[in-house]
């Protein structure tokens, strides 16, 4: 499970849901003020390597927020 919390714009979602295959669960919920949007994405891993890479992958997206 993937944990990520970006300002509420819709070009930034598509973005952080284009890095992960068309079978992950990706759930979206926005902030009471609606300045940002949580996303958790559950997507079976093979590897914990392969976490940490998909983290990597993430870190070149301005503002986001990885938890």
């Amino acid at each position: 499970m993937f944990k990520f919390i970006i300002p509420a714009d819709i070009q930034k979602l598509a973005l952080v849901e284009s890095k992960f295959s068309t079978e992950a669960v990706v759930t979206k919920r926005e902030s009471t003020n609606g300045k940002f949007i949580s996303i958790t994405i559950r997507e079976v891993m093979l590897s914990s390597d392969s976490i940490i890479d998909k983290y990597k992958e993430m870190e070149g997206i301005e503002n986001l927020m990885s938890l």
